[in-house]
């Protein structure tokens, strides 16, 4: 079951690169599955928690504008299917896999002429320019699925 949860995580986290969002009918879908499926085992406490912990870990960042909800749900549901403790390793691996993929986002992005100009324009110009881009950049989304679904591979392989 947890390879199907994988290719689930997986098609989520494409659908999320093409349209920049993740759909409810798949979060709360994988979400009651992965409960059901633990309830088999009688182990619905582990799967409760290990949603829980997926939902508050995305929260902040969601509140703060910096997270779709989708990608909050999606991560609820993975937790669910880890159930407690595996949910820890799938919210520390899609972290650092998430990271990895805002990085290179953010460096594909770098406009290193500006940057230079502005950095040899003296530090008022310098802070000014990263706060100006900081801005223009805050309204794109980082199609964060992916980065769950692989963090969820790396849970399943190691």
């Amino acid at each position: 079951m947890e390879w199907v949860a994988l290719a689930v995580l997986c098609w989520a986290g494409f659908y999320d690169l093409k349209y920049k969002k993740v759909p409810n009918w798949l979060t709360y879908g994988f979400l009651l599955v992965a409960i059901l499926f633990h309830a088999s085992y009688g182990s619905v406490a582990m799967s409760l928690l290990g949603a829980a912990l997926g939902l508050g870990w995305f929260l902040i960042p969601y509140l703060l504008g910096g997270m779709g909800a989708g990608d909050v749900k999606l991560l609820a549901a993975a937790g669910a299917m880890a159930a407690w403790p595996g949910a820890l390793y799938v919210i520390l691996y899609s972290s650092i896999a998430g990271g990895i993929v805002v990085i290179a986002l953010a460096l594909k992005r770098v406009d290193y002429q500006g940057f230079w100009v502005a950095l040899a324009g003296g530090p008022g110009s310098f802070f000014k320019s990263i706060l100006k881009t900081g801005q223009s950049k805050r309204s794109e989304k980082v199609p964060y699925a992916l980065a769950i679904a692989i963090g969820y591979a790396i849970y399943l392989l190691l």
